[in-house]
């Protein structure tokens, strides 16, 4: 900690360094003085920021089970059962355990699909374990293909629950805050949002909930300033339509300022010449 208080020190004073400090000073340093000598330095601009992907295992868990309170409740895959049969109908990706559904989807499957499932709360300590790493990157294997097909795949439900989204913004929001940072620009998606019967919530009533939610007291303890994006998936083949839907929700909701097109970069559906004419 010392090296790194001298160093940040030398940084931003008239002190002469050699033009090779940097390179030994990555040489003879622990990853923890690395970490915290990036840790300390003053930065700005952009920082590529999923708020449904920027969430901690905890924080998702406790809220999903304070959601019971406003009538959410849900459940999460701890067993395959081999339940689909060659041929069977379904977009989704059976094949992924601690995928979470709500209760109103799960009283829709099938007595056998039923019995992969457990209600969150009725998780025993080692599911609950797995349940949190299933929703973090922390195998040396995974990388991209388990960030963009399996993380928001296990979400699930939890990315339709209006009391969950509020939630984990105000978390998002308190975790910046308490690492020194003054303004924040998340992806906040106000798309498929349910009551708990299953019934949609509108955009534009999706987004005044959260503005209501911006104004009390929580959010404005952080002491953060904020503005949203809005994401749309690039390389669907309807992207050109989501963009100009896109752009006709952020022109009339603030604090919502921009459009994101997100995607996997190795998908060259995406590619930014598509859009030209949309955008022209």
């Amino acid at each position: 900690m010392k090296k790194v208080a001298i160093l940040i020190g030398l940084c931003f004073c008239c002190v002469e360094l050699r033009g090779d400090w940097f390179e030994e000073f990555k040489r003879n340093s622990s990853d923890e003085e690395l970490h915290q000598f990036l840790y300390e330095m003053p930065k700005g601009g952009d920082l590529h920021h999923h708020l449904t992907g920027s969430i901690f295992s905890e924080d998702w868990y406790e809220l999903a089970i304070a959601s019971s309170e406003f009538g959410y409740l849900y459940f999460t895959k701890v067993a395959i059962n081999n339940c689909r049969r060659y041929g069977d109908i379904g977009f989704d990706q059976y094949l992924i355990h601690y995928r979470n559904i709500s209760e109103n989807n799960w009283e829709k499957l099938s007595e056998c699909e039923k019995s992969e499932y457990l209600p969150l709360a009725e998780m025993n300590d080692r599911q609950l374990e797995d349940w949190s790493n299933a929703i973090r990157l922390d195998k040396k294997h995974e990388g991209r293909n388990e960030f963009f097909e399996r993380h928001w795949q296990r979400l699930g439900d939890l990315l339709t629950d209006p009391y969950i989204m509020k939630g984990i913004s105000l978390k998002n929001l308190q975790h910046l805050a308490d690492e020194g940072l003054l303004y924040a620009e998340p992806q906040v998606p106000v798309a498929g949002w349910v009551k708990p019967d299953g019934t949609p919530i509108g955009s534009s009533d999706a987004a005044q909930l959260l503005r209501d939610a911006l104004d009390e007291p929580d959010f404005k303890e952080t002491g953060m300033t904020w503005r949203f994006q809005l994401s749309i998936l690039r390389m669907l083949p309807t992207a050109e339509e989501q963009l100009i839907e896109a752009y006709k929700f952020v022109t009339a909701n603030k604090p919502w300022v921009a459009v994101n097109m997100v995607g996997r970069e190795d998908d060259d559906k995406g590619y930014p010449l598509r859009f030209l004419t949309t955008f022209r």
